[in-house]
């Protein structure tokens, strides 16, 4: 899934398109969790509504959850949950309310979570048990093509090709 420009935090790459098709797809059921800082501090009420749903556009849009997580002075912080993650979904809802977003970072993306050690701008691999299990997840077979394949133009396969050459 994509993130608008003023968005940080997870985004998955692959090769496999069968997987990012299906963990895109809405029917995937895969929620995204988004750490946001506010201005202002929710009421119990405006929370229970954001998760009841809001009409924007003529369109429902709601949070399947919302929790507070931390704040001081007029910054505060939750952590809510998309289904789908529309447009500026999360923003949108914040802005019914009144509340502008001042920071928004996307945590977790259906099982997988944005490592808390990772600097920003640099990236980590999923391990192949992960990898098989968001595959086992989506109901996809792991086959010789998908993800975990040695890519042809990697130093191992190169290596690879030049051993089975001399012999």
């Amino acid at each position: 899934g994509r993130l608008d420009v003023q968005t940080t935090g997870l985004l998955l790459l692959t090769n496999n398109g069968e997987l990012a098709n299906r963990m895109m797809h809405p029917s995937s059921g895969l929620d995204r969790e988004y750490a946001v800082r506010v201005n202002g501090k929710l009421s119990a009420e405006a929370m229970a509504e954001l998760t009841a749903g809001v009409m924007i556009e003529g369109e429902l849009h709601r949070f399947s959850d919302i929790r507070y997580f931390d704040g001081r002075g007029v910054n505060q912080w939750y952590h809510v949950v998309l289904l789908e993650g529309k447009n500026r979904e999360v923003r949108r809802l914040f802005e019914s309310l009144g509340l502008m977003v001042s920071r928004l970072k996307r945590v977790r993306y259906g099982p997988v979570l944005l490592p808390s050690w990772l600097p920003l701008g640099q990236r980590a691999e999923l391990v192949a048990t992960d990898v098989a299990a968001l595959l086992k997840l989506m109901h996809i077979e792991p086959d010789s093509a998908g993800p975990g394949r040695t890519p042809r133009n990697s130093r191992r396969s190169v290596a690879d090709k030049r051993s089975k050459e001399r012999s």
